[in-house]
């Protein structure tokens, strides 16, 4: 999804979870940044999806997760689980 745009309610939704798991500045959130570029740790990054998830009210397990590396990734399965009502 590397020339694709983000939605601007997926980005306001990333930034407002951004907000409560971190308060340093993680930059810009676009279709092709790596979720790992966020300098998050771990449990931070886990926080920041389990939020995304409650708020949309889809439910990701790790198989969801394979190949997921982008944020254009992660919206574009959102969008599928949401569509198939997952």
């Amino acid at each position: 999804m590397e020339s694709a745009t983000l939605s601007p309610e997926f980005i306001e939704l990333v930034n407002s979870a951004l907000t409560e798991v971190t308060v340093k500045d993680v930059g810009p959130i676009t279709a092709d940044r790596p979720l790992r570029d966020l300098g998050l740790d771990s449990m931070a990054l886990a926080e920041l999806i389990l939020l995304v998830e409650e708020r949309l009210n889809v439910s990701l397990d790790r198989s969801h997760m394979q190949g997921i590396q982008t944020f254009g990734d992660l919206e574009a399965l959102l969008a599928r689980l949401r569509e198939s009502g997952a």
